[in-house]
């Protein structure tokens, strides 16, 4: 087994070579996501204007479910087509929805869909338990203290990553084990993918974080400076200053992504690779 330095180094040259297919491949897929979501936002409204009450709100749901599965069917293509790169095949766009060919991937789309519900659900109770929903003008009060308001955000966001990992985590390698063996489907990936990383789950996460340590100490970094002027200077920082650290974050979150989404067919090839030698 290769150091998480020797592999890091590994990764970063392979994905130099490969750093414009991959951002364009990230960017079409996100481009999915938002449009994926622009349809919901979309949707949700006209039902909202035509119908009332309960019937809406149920739709409104459903509809929900239905674009977050569309995200996962969209994902599978998306880890397919870096798994591809990675193995230096032929690898158009066009995989990005192949997950619409690939039937056997539903069952765990619906699993998936059912955890990201969880998670959102979960991560919002300090959001129910802050914001009082009765009236909208008591909706708005929250508004008033931004501190508050800032703080609670910050805390959905944590507890969301952390019930995040907790469901997704043993999965990481799901879509990479039902493209290379057409006879698992549902239950048995997740099995599968949870014994490859049994005894590697550290391992994996501190490689993760190793390749992605510069990105992730620059949003930090920048989250720590927008704090110090909100909180203890009292000051804005000023419409050029908040337009560097917004394009600075933007490039950061970009690296973030790629690379580790990238990062996990890499691992995955080393992984199986190593399998099929022993």
């Amino acid at each position: 087994m290769k150091t998480i330095k020797e592999m890091t180094g590994e990764l970063n040259l392979k994905y130099s070579e490969l750093a414009s297919k991959i951002i364009l491949s990230a960017g079409l897929f996100l481009l999915l996501v938002f449009s994926s979501y622009l349809m919901l936002m979309t949707v949700s409204f006209v039902v909202a204007q035509i119908f009332s009450g309960v019937f809406a709100v149920m739709m409104s749901f459903l509809l929900m479910l239905f674009v977050y599965s569309l995200v996962f069917v969209f994902h599978y293509g998306f880890i397919i087509l870096l798994l591809r790169l990675e193995r230096k095949m032929s690898a158009s766009l066009g995989y990005l929805f192949l997950g619409f060919k690939h039937k056997r991937i539903s069952t765990l789309v619906c699993l998936f869909t059912v955890f990201l519900v969880v998670c959102i659900a979960v991560s919002s109770i300090p959001l129910f338990l802050s914001i009082d929903f009765s009236t909208q003008e008591s909706m708005m009060q929250i508004f008033k203290d931004m501190l508050k308001l800032t703080l609670v955000l910050k805390l959905v966001a944590a507890i969301f990553f952390l019930c995040f990992l907790i469901f997704f985590f043993p999965c990481v390698f799901v879509w990479s084990v039902v493209y290379d063996n057409s006879d698992i489907t549902g239950m048995k990936a997740v099995s599968k993918s949870a014994r490859m990383l049994k005894g590697h789950f550290f391992n994996f996460l501190l490689f993760e974080l190793n390749v992605n340590k510069t990105s992730i100490f620059v949003l930090l970094g920048i989250e720590l400076i927008k704090d110090f002027f909100s909180f203890v200077v009292k000051k804005d920082l000023g419409m050029f200053f908040n337009y560097i650290l917004s394009f600075v974050n933007f490039i950061c979150v970009i690296l973030l992504f790629t690379k580790g989404s990238f990062g996990i067919p890499f691992y995955y090839n080393m992984l199986y690779g190593q399998n099929n030698q022993q």
